[in-house]
């Protein structure tokens, strides 16, 4: 059996935990702060020893998802980090990001979205690919062109930015965005920490993300060079970790490009797919992550899969930084 088997499955939570270390080796957030009291391994230790956990050291946290994967013990820490944080004392700036939650849950509940046809592939693309109509309507004729599909009408783009916030989602709220989509044969799912909780939430259908999905194309694999540095969204890749290996090991015999692999083959993240709100520069800092990612490396130019990866990788490079959709 290997280390994440049962990620999905684990009923396990922290008494679990020996203190092996290794997540606290793969967290970004001990790699910035190099403080084990920002990691899971210390959020962990704190609970068995029943000590308190500070909500900025919670929200340190960017969600990568690493930790589950690697966790020997199988226990799935990100879910516990979302629980912490539901429990946790919230700041002002915390504080007034979770009312400010709470009306735009009560206003997605309100409205009424197109439902898409029973038995069909269905698309939740996110905030960041409908404000862009270009990329999104290509990403659907790629996807046509290998699925029957449908657009979503709601992305449940409110509940991911609650889950991450540690803000309580209302049942009725939970039960209006998973309904419409409890029979579709797939989701391909663009929101990473969403793909996580569907997996749980609709353990019965298939789910994958969007970046999985385009580089599944042929008219996409095709324009992949060996010279191309292919950037992962992390948190979509870790909540399906074995899949997602055996997927982009066989790219990159194919393709013999670089990704953004660490010798465990977990996805290094940028943090930019992480709501900045919930935390200060001093928490975490996405440029300085994503610098350090690029270091060393030498390549031609970057191929994202999550358009804040795109935003932010286009600033501090000098290189050409494609979305993955562009290839085709």
């Amino acid at each position: 059996m290997s280390y994440s088997d049962n990620i999905n499955n684990s009923n396990k939570n922290f008494n679990y935990c020996h203190g092996c270390g290794l997540c606290t080796l793969v967290c970004p957030a001990w790699q910035q702060q190099k403080d084990v009291r920002v990691s899971p391994q210390g959020h962990a230790k704190a609970l068995q020893y029943g000590g308190k956990i500070k909500a900025e050291a919670l929200f340190s946290c960017i969600l990568c998802g690493a930790c589950s994967a690697i966790c020997p013990e199988n226990i799935d820490l990100t879910t516990m980090l979302l629980d912490l944080r539901q429990q946790s004392e919230k700041t002002p700036a915390q504080q007034t990001i979770e009312n400010d939650l709470l009306q735009l849950i009560k206003l997605k509940h309100e409205q009424k979205f197109s439902q898409p046809p029973i038995n069909k592939t269905v698309f939740l693309p996110g905030p960041e690919l409908r404000s862009n109509q270009s990329y999104l309507s290509h990403i659907m004729q790629l996807l046509n062109n290998r699925y029957d599909i449908a657009i979503a009408g709601d992305d449940g783009y409110d509940i991911s930015m609650a889950l991450e916030a540690g803000v309580e989602i209302p049942a009725h709220r939970l039960d209006s965005f998973l309904q419409p989509i409890r029979f579709s044969i797939k989701l391909i799912v663009s929101d990473g920490l969403l793909i996580q909780k569907l997996h749980h939430w609709l353990p019965y259908t298939k789910i994958n993300s969007t970046g999985y999905e385009l580089s599944q194309l042929p008219q996409i694999r095709e324009h992949i060079k060996d010279s191309d540095f292919y950037v992962i969204e992390s948190r979509a890749y870790h909540c399906n970790f074995e899949k997602n290996v055996s997927h982009y090991d066989k790219l990159q015999r194919e393709q013999f490009c670089q990704f953004n692999l660490d010798l465990n083959r977990l996805a290094i993240p940028t943090g930019a797919v992480s709501n900045e709100k919930l935390r200060t520069a001093e928490c975490f800092n996405t440029t300085k992550q994503a610098e350090w990612m690029l270091s060393n490396k030498q390549f031609a130019r970057i191929i994202v899969e999550d358009m804040k990866d795109l935003a932010l990788l286009s600033k501090i490079s000098d290189k050409p930084v494609l979305h993955l959709a562009e290839l085709n």
